[in-house]
C-alpha cells in the first residue's frame, strides 16, 4: 500500500506544485529579511536575557 502511494504519479504532481509554490513564496522581497530575523531571533533573545537579566 505504501509503495503504491509513494510511486503514484499524483504524488509527483502534488510535490511539484508544492515546490513551485514554495519557490514563489521564497522569492518575495520581504521574505529574505524576515527569514534572517527568524533564524537570528533565538540568539538575540538569549543575548537579551543574558545581558539584561543575569
Amino acid at each position: 500500500m505504501l509503495e503504491e502511494v509513494l510511486l503514484s504519479p499524483a504524488l509527483d504532481e502534488v510535490l511539484e506544485e508544492l515546490g513551485n509554490k514554495t519557490e514563489a513564496w521564497t522569492n518575495k522581497w520581504w521574505w529574505m529579511p524576515l527569514r534572517a530575523l527568524l533564524l537570528a531571533a533565538p540568539f538575540i533573545a538569549i543575548g537579551i536575557y543574558y545581558f539584561w537579566f543575569l
